[in-house]
Formats: structure tokens, C-alpha cells, sequence
């Protein structure tokens, strides 16, 4: 079946494993009122739908096409490649996302990405779409002040522009009592994941303000945890420019009192001061995910090391019996 015979001109098609319980609440945040996306069940490991392959050309509705896998194989890559093909001959052409899951490799990543117009991490997908969907004009939430957390001084200071290009009144604090913002104000904090007690921070302080969490490479467990304790909303670090103003204009409240750290009103940036920290953020994403992979091939490369060294000793050790 098509998705001109099954639905009359769909705003999105979305296909994922319809048993996955995150596919289920992201299906809710794409759609929350259920009537302009068509849904296509592709259950992991399955050929792909026949209704996937056939996208509508002629369409004036249809913007999006959402794919969600959990892993990737090379059948699947292929699909990904047809879907593209399709795309391209629509007029006007819709956007093609793909929601990579924890099991996804990087290597996948590389060959999906050309055929994809962004990739959205699986474990922050539901906050993405669903900030995406509730934003509101920036005129609602702009002044609102907005209290930055985080050991990674680079990383403050570029939500702190980011956030002030906005148009909010971001302010980087030193600690949870810093009275630069008010209390009740929204307050994004870059996670000490290494800490054992941040689950216990977090339960605690959300009690008294929202809290807007950065998760490092974050998984689907990590999310859970973070939602569980109390957290607002959670982004991956790198994030995303578009999705930090979405989630910001969704969750950041104006307070009875004004922040403290600007003299005069905060303005809305123009467009090329947005650029430049567009481009600045997204070379900071670039480092960081540079510095992640070098970390982690330095560490297969330690242990494929001490796991060969392991193996040469034990054979010299069966020779010499």
C-alpha cells in the first residue's frame, strides 16, 4: 500500500520498529496530534516495507521523512540510498532524517550521513522533536534568565553566547547556590556522567527549578536515569544549535525576578552574529568528537595491545611446556 492510498496528502512519513517502546513515545513527540504523519512498521532485522520505497512525487504537503533504526546494516544502508533517490525527484523536496540507535556504528554513520539531511541521536530524539514541535515565538521567552552549570570552560562560554544570542539572559554559575540567576529560573548543566552522585544532585535540585541536562555521548539508559531523577529535557553533547533554541524556547520560564548579570535589556542577535556562533559551535563539535574518537582508538589500541601481548605470552608459555 502507498502512502497516497493509506493517507491523503501526509505532512510526514515516519517508519520505525513499532514494538520499541522509544519508537511508541517518539511517535508521540513528532505527532502529537496522531493525524498528519503516515506510519510504516519496520521491524528490526526485516526487509524494508514496500510503502517506504514508494514516496509520493507530486505531494505539496509532505515535508519530512523520519527513519528510525536501532542498528544499521549494509541492506539497510541501501535502503537509506533508494529513499534518497526518491526524494530527489520530489518537488518540493521533503527532509529525510534518520534516528540512529545505540547500535549503529561509526563506520555506518560516515556512508549514511550524504544520504540523510541530519542525524538525530536516538536516546535525545524524543526532546528534539518534540522542542521542535512546541517551540514558540522567540518574543515569549526571550529575556527569560538562564543559569549555564559546567566544569568545561569553553563549553560555558559558548552556551553563554548562545544562549545571549537568543535573546535570553544566560549567566555561567559557580556553584548550585550562585544568586546570578533566580532560583526558579531554567538552568542547563553540563553532567559530571564520571560522578557517582549525579543522579542524587539532580533529584535534589530539580525539586526547585527546571534543569535542562547535557549528557556526553549519551544512551538510552543514561536518558532514562536523567528523566527519572528529574531532568526537563536532555541534549547529547555536541548538541545541536537548533535543538538548544527549540528546547530553550520549550522549557525556559520568565521569573518575578530579573537576572543579574546584564546592565540592559538583552537583544536578539542579528543573523550573522548567529552564523559566527553557529560556526563556532559546530568547530567545538567538531574538536570534541575528534578528541572522543582519538580517546577511545587510543584505548582499543591499548587494549588490542595488551590483548596481543597477552596472546603471544601464552603460546611461549604452551611451547615451553
Amino acid at each position: 500500500m502507498s502512502p497516497q492510498n493509506s493517507r491523503s496528502n501526509p505532512v510526514r512519513i515516519f517508519a520505525g520498529d513499532l514494538s520499541d517502546r522509544l519508537v511508541a513515545n517518539l511517535l508521540g513527540a513528532i505527532d502529537p496530534e496522531s493525524f498528519s504523519t503516515f506510519v510504516i512498521d519496520w521491524p528490526e532485522g526485516e526487509r524494508v516495507p514496500d510503502a517506504l520505497l514508494t514516496i509520493p512525487g507530486s505531494s505539496d504537503t509532505l515535508s519530512h521523512v523520519v527513519i528510525h533504526r536501532r542498528s544499521l546494516s549494509v541492506a539497510e544502508l541501501s535502503v537509506l540510498g533508494q529513499i534518497r533517490k526518491a526524494i530527489e525527484a520530489c518537488d518540493p523536496k521533503p527532509r529525510f532524517e534518520l534516528i540512529a540507535g545505540d547500535l549503529v556504528r561509526y563506520a555506518d554513520l560516515q556512508i549514511a550521513s550524504p544520504l540523510v539531511d541530519r542525524i538525530v541521536p536516538e536516546a535525545v530524539s524524543a526532546e528534539v522533536y518534540g522542542a521542535r514541535e512546541h517551540r514558540v515565538a522567540p518574543e515569549v521567552t526571550a529575556g527569560a534568565p538562564v543559569g549555564i552549570l559546567t566544569t568545561n570552560r569553553p563549553l560555558g562560554e559558548t552556551l553563554l553566547e548562545t544562549c545571549d544570542a537568543f535573546g535570553y539572559r544566560p549567566a555561567i554559575l559557580s556553584g548550585w547556590s550562585d544568586p546570578a540567576v533566580p532560583r526558579e529560573a531554567l538552568l542547563i548543566w553540563d553532567v559530571p556522567l564520571l560522578s557517582d552522585r549525579w543522579e542524587v544532585r539532580l533529584r535534589d535540585q530539580s525539586r526547585l527549578r527546571p534543569i535542562l541536562t547535557l549528557l556526553g555521548l549519551a544512551d538510552r539508559t543514561i536518558v532514562e536515569r536523567a528523566r527519572s531523577a528529574g531532568a526537563v529535557a536532555c541534549l547529547d553533547l555536541p548538541f545541536e544549535f537548533e535543538d538548544l533554541r527549540n528546547s530553550l524556547s520549550r522549557h525556559a520560564v520568565m521569573t518575578s525576578r530579573p537576572a543579574t548579570t546584564h546592565g540592559s535589556e538583552s537583544q536578539i542577535r542579528p543573523a550573522a552574529h548567529e552564523r559566527r556562533l553557529r560556526d563556532f559551535a559546530r568547530n567545538l563539535r567538531t574538536d570534541e568528537a575528534h578528541r572522543i574518537r582519538h580517546d577511545a582508538g587510543s584505548h582499543l589500541a591499548r587494549y588490542d595491545s595488551i590483548g596481543a601481548g597477552e596472546s603471544t605470552e601464552r603460546q611461549v608459555r604452551k611451547i615451553d611446556r
